[in-house]
């Protein structure tokens, strides 16, 4: 596909068989991770969607619907280490999603991104002008990337027999039997988690679907230190 900011009506398949697409430009970001903490610190690259200059095929600027998921907070985080202190035999253990929104499906309308010109396989020079590829995963910076991955998600942890515990947002319940309960909270991409003997079978389950790196104890979270 090709399409042109400056004047997007003269260039023809975007603009003319889907008018309501979105079209970005993605960036590269890259900083220090943990920079506090000198023994854990190490540098991190990222592809970033321009969330704050997105237009249609027809140069009209794109509307999104408020942002819908909310994370856990500290308060969710500290509920748990209390119901951790009441499950005999319990664990506590912590997780990381592996790039997490990618992991979701974009969904809407069509998402088209412009590559910059060093990313152009050498076989499109002289041949496009300004060529844009459907984005088919969410990505980290589009405005809805969030509520993508969260549904995601949300809706792999039901089907795992979780429940959303009303009044306490992104924290999720499991009762696997007559006497256990387990717990998940939710930050985004880092996940809390508590139960006793059929918690690591949970989340070798949820490791079928969602890419996690190996689960530890509990440690860092929210920036705060966890000495249990």
């Amino acid at each position: 596909h090709t399409w042109d900011e400056d004047n997007p009506k003269e260039y023809q398949h975007v603009a003319r068989n889907e008018p309501q697409a979105h079209i970005a430009r993605v960036f590269v970001i890259i900083g220090i991770k943990h920079y506090e903490d000198e023994a854990m610190r190490k540098f991190k690259a990222r592809i970033v969607f321009a969330g704050n200059r997105v237009k249609t095929a027809m140069g009209d600027w794109a509307v999104f619907q408020e942002v819908g998921s909310i994370p856990s907070t500290m308060t969710g985080c500290r509920a748990i280490i209390v119901l951790f202190c009441l499950i005999k035999n319990a664990r506590l253990l912590q997780n990381d999603c592996v790039r997490a929104y990618v992991q979701a499906k974009m969904n809407g309308p069509k998402t088209y991104i412009r590559l910059p010109k060093a990313w152009w396989p050498k076989s499109w020079a002289g041949k496009f002008h300004d060529p844009v590829c459907e984005l088919l995963q969410a990505l980290y910076g589009h405005p809805q990337a969030g509520d993508f991955w969260a549904e995601k998600l949300e809706s792999e942890l039901i089907s795992l027999g979780f429940e959303l515990d009303e009044g306490w947002k992104s924290v999720y319940i499991l009762y696997p039997d007559e006497v256990e309960t387990i717990g998940f909270v939710v930050y985004v991409d880092d996940l809390v988690m508590v139960g006793a003997d059929h918690l690591v079978e949970t989340i070798a389950k949820l490791r079928q679907s969602i890419k996690m790196e190996g689960p530890s104890d509990m440690a860092k979270y929210l920036g705060c230190v966890h000495h249990i």
